[in-house]
C-alpha cells in the first residue's frame, strides 16, 4: 500500500531474507507483534501422555478449512513412519460430519481407529483435550495462530512447516518466541525426520511439557504490556525521522524494557 508507510512485525514471522522485497511499505521489526494471554479456563498441566500410553498422540485443532488433503498426506507420512502412535483432530463440525478428511486419511493408510475426533466444544474441555496430546501438528500454507499458543500454555509444542508466504509463518513467529526453533522444518522431509526425532525422545518431550508456561509468560509475546511500550519507542522513531524530513527506513527495535 502506497499510503502506508511501515508494516509492524517481527524478526520470527517476516524474516528479511524473504520477505523485505515484496513490502512497498517499511518493516518494522519489534521483540514481538502478536501478544497472548492465557484463558482463566485452562486447566492444570498433566505428565506427557505417551509415558502412560505407550504410543505418541498427535493432535490439531485448526479449523477443517486448513486441514488439505496435502496436509493430511503430510500428517500421515509421519503417522506411517511412527506406526504406534494416533492422531486426536479437534475442532470438528457438530454432528459428526468431517467431510472428506477420514477418506483422506485412509487412502494415506491410515484407518479411523487411529484417529480420534472430537467435535467444537468450550473453552474449558478444549484446553482438557490436550492431556491426551503429545505433539500437535501445524496446517500449512495457512499455520495455526491461537490454537498454537493455547497448545504451548498447556505444555504441548506444535511441529511446524514454515512457508514462503506470511500466512505460512505464525508457527515460526510463535514458536520462535518461546525458543522452540527445533520444532520449525523447512520441508516435508525435514516435517517427518524432526517428528520421529520428538517420537523417540520422551524424555526431553515431558521435561519441556511442565516448562512450556514459563517460557511463554517469560516471553515478548507473553508480556502485552511490554509489546505497547515497544510499540511507543517505535511510533517514536518513525515520529522523529518524519520531522527529520527522513524517508522511512526498515529497522529492528532492540526492546530496553525488562
Amino acid at each position: 500500500l502506497q499510503a502506508m508507510d511501515y508494516f509492524l512485525n517481527d524478526k520470527f514471522f517476516l524474516t528479511p531474507d524473504l520477505f523485505d522485497r515484496y513490502f512497498t511499505e517499511k518493516i518494522v521489526r519489534l521483540p514481538a507483534s502478536v501478544p497472548f494471554l492465557p484463558s482463566d479456563k485452562a486447566p492444570q498441566l498433566n505428565d506427557l501422555p505417551a509415558l502412560s500410553n505407550g504410543y505418541v498422540t498427535f493432535g490439531s485443532f485448526n479449523r477443517p478449512s486448513k486441514i488439505s488433503r496435502s496436509v493430511v498426506a503430510l500428517w500421515a507420512q509421519l503417522l506411517r513412519a511412527v506406526p504406534s502412535s494416533r492422531m486426536l483432530l479437534g475442532a470438528m463440525p457438530k454432528g459428526g460430519s468431517c467431510g472428506d478428511l477420514i477418506d483422506w486419511f485412509a487412502y494415506e493408510g491410515i484407518p479411523r481407529e487411529r484417529l480420534d475426533v472430537h467435535e467444537r466444544c468450550d473453552m474449558h474441555n478444549y484446553l482438557r483435550l490436550h492431556h491426551q496430546i503429545d505433539i500437535c501438528l501445524d496446517t500449512f500454507p495457512y499455520n495455526g495462530g491461537t490454537t498454537t499458543f493455547h497448545a504451548l500454555w498447556m505444555g504441548v509444542p506444535t511441529l511446524t512447516l514454515a512457508g514462503g508466504t506470511p500466512a505460512g509463518r505464525s508457527g515460526a513467529s510463535i514458536l520462535g518466541q518461546v525458543g522452540l526453533s527445533d520444532f520449525v522444518s523447512t520441508d516435508a522431509a525435514d516435517f517427518v525426520q524432526k517428528g520421529v526425532a520428538w517420537t523417540a525422545n520422551l524424555g526431553a518431550l515431558s521435561a519441556m511439557r511442565g516448562g512450556l508456561r514459563g517460557r511463554l509468560v517469560q516471553s515478548a509475546a507473553g508480556q502485552p504490556e511490554k509489546i505497547a511500550k515497544d510499540i511507543e519507542q517505535a511510533f517514536r522513531i518513525m515520529w522523529r525521522r518524519w520531522c527529520e524530513g527522513l524517508p522511512p527506513e526498515s529497522f529492528e527495535l532492540i526492546s530496553s524494557v525488562d
